[in-house]
């Protein structure tokens, strides 16, 4: 049985490209890079959908099922960073106007892939060395576009610059070290990157995302990644990361809905499937902590 069968409809909706919160998001993005102008009428419609769900039920915005790749990812991949990072940004206790501006910059720091002059990030295959150097640029592109845009909080366009960078220098395009990296932007590479991964693509399946988070705890431990942010992201989004569909020892299948912090492999589950495999007709909400002889098995 398919995985996007046993989810809730609302769940499986939101992830859709058709969906309110992407057709704002694509809509955000390409009017600024038309134009090299924000509007902040659909920033506030955009923000006000996605504080409210990320309030009242996460999964709404952070269940990562996605049926298929999408023709144009990028409209996707900005929403998904932008709620992403919003709700870290609840998660950590950051106040409301903190909140929206990270929210706000992980919504456009990948703006310099809508360049006129990127038009190859559509393409279905391999690119290119030419095209390969010609995307190594939209760090730098995006900076400038952002910073064109009068009244635009100027992290917006530090993140565009950044999130490309890496801790011990082997990013680019400037090949900084950490200590000259916004806090904002250590979290937003890991955004980036655990998006990146999550998100199918033409020309490749994406990854579950508890094998995403495995390779970021592997990178990090090899100097990629900022240690601090990775901490953040983990216990936000938990080593299962929130919205994962996991297969329980007892049988039962079942969607991560939460963090246990003092055990990471042991967090909230909503059960989806009886032991037997069959489709609850209501998922049942557990703490995996409070069934000692259960555990996780299997990640999808």
């Amino acid at each position: 049985m398919a995985t996007s069968s046993l989810l809730p409809a609302s769940y499986v909706a939101a992830q859709s490209p058709g969906a309110a919160a992407a057709r704002l998001a694509g809509g955000i993005l390409g009017t600024l890079a038309r134009g090299k102008s924000f509007d902040a009428a659909a920033w506030a419609r955009l923000l006000e959908l996605l504080w409210g769900d990320l309030t009242e039920d996460p999964l709404r915005q952070l269940c990562w099922s996605f049926s298929e790749a999408w023709p144009d990812y990028r409209p996707m991949h900005a929403l998904n960073a932008c709620r992403l990072a919003l709700f870290l940004a609840l998660a950590q206790g950051r106040s409301e106007p903190q909140a929206e501006a990270l929210a706000l910059a992980a919504l456009l720091y990948d703006v310099g892939m809508w360049h006129p002059r990127l038009a190859c990030v559509l393409h279905g295959g391999p690119l290119t060395e030419q095209e390969r150097d010609a995307l190594s640029r939209h760090s730098a592109l995006g900076q400038e576009m952002l910073a064109a845009v009068a009244g635009l909080d100027p992290l917006a366009a530090r993140l565009a610059r950044e999130h490309h960078e890496r801790p011990d220098g082997s990013g680019y395009p400037d090949s900084t070290p950490r200590n000259s990296h916004h806090e904002a932007s250590s979290l937003v590479q890991l955004v980036d990157s655990f998006l990146g991964q999550v998100e199918p693509r033409p020309f490749r399946k994406a990854r579950t995302p508890a094998d995403a988070m495995g390779r970021l705890l592997l990178q990090s431990q090899r100097g990629h990644y900022d240690a601090a942010a990775l901490r953040s992201l983990l216990m936000g989004v938990g080593l299962y990361p929130l919205g994962s569909v996991v297969r329980l020892s007892g049988g039962e299948t079942a969607l991560v809905r939460g963090v246990n912090p003092d055990d990471l492999k042991r967090p909230p589950l909503l059960l989806l499937t009886d032991a037997e495999g069959s489709p609850r007709e209501r998922p049942l909400s557990i703490a995996l902590a409070d069934y000692p002889a259960q555990s996780v098995i299997d990640v999808q």
